[in-house]
């Protein structure tokens, strides 16, 4: 699967990668991915539950092996929850807030 970074500067395999992580900082966390020792900033969050949520996502889609490609989403796209929501649900309530 493909993965376009937040600034479109970076296009990245994950299949060929060494993984994802997330850095946190104090005020910021950034999803990274890992490939021959070197690190890609893919996308910055204001909070670690939104870098989680990202993540989430991409695990999501890798899982179903779409095929697609995954845009890091901005930091006020990401919608953060108390409760795990089903992401059809989710869509739902991002499209509402339009």
């Amino acid at each position: 699967m493909w993965i376009r970074s937040q600034n479109k500067r970076l296009l990245m395999n994950v299949d060929t990668s060494d993984g994802m992580l997330i850095n946190e900082y104090p005020d910021e966390c950034l999803i990274s991915l890992e490939h021959d020792k070197s690190s890609y900033d893919l996308g910055r969050y204001s909070s670690k539950e939104k870098a989680l949520k990202v993540l989430d996502r991409i695990e999501e889609l890798i899982e179903n092996q779409c095929g697609l490609t995954f845009y890091m989403p901005a930091d006020d796209e990401v919608i953060t929850v108390k409760k795990r929501v089903d992401y059809a649900e989710l869509r739902m309530l991002e499209e509402k807030e339009k």
